[in-house]
């Protein structure tokens, strides 16, 4: 079962609970957000991925804390963090 919240405006849906930010109803899907494993669909698209920001900052392995992904024309985007 999805969880619902609003968070400033947006109308968010997560595959689990968003901590610190209480369930709502909301009007509209705007943001989605999958915490844990991947959704499916992904790995099916991921070669179309742009790399878009990588952190100046890297981990005690020497990977970059963060790398952003621009998905399907800009439609999705993927945040990668180190930990």
């Amino acid at each position: 079962m999805p969880f619902r919240c609003s968070i400033y405006g947006l109308g968010v849906v997560a595959n689990r609970i968003v901590p610190g930010v209480p369930s709502a109803p909301t009007a509209s899907d705007d943001v989605r957000i999958f915490f844990g494993s991947l959704p499916s669909w992904l790995y099916e698209v991921s070669d179309t991925q742009i790399e878009t920001y990588v952190a100046d900052y890297n981990d005690e392995c020497g990977n970059p804390v963060l790398r952003m992904f621009s998905m399907l024309d800009g439609g999705y985007y993927r945040f990668c963090y180190a930990d």
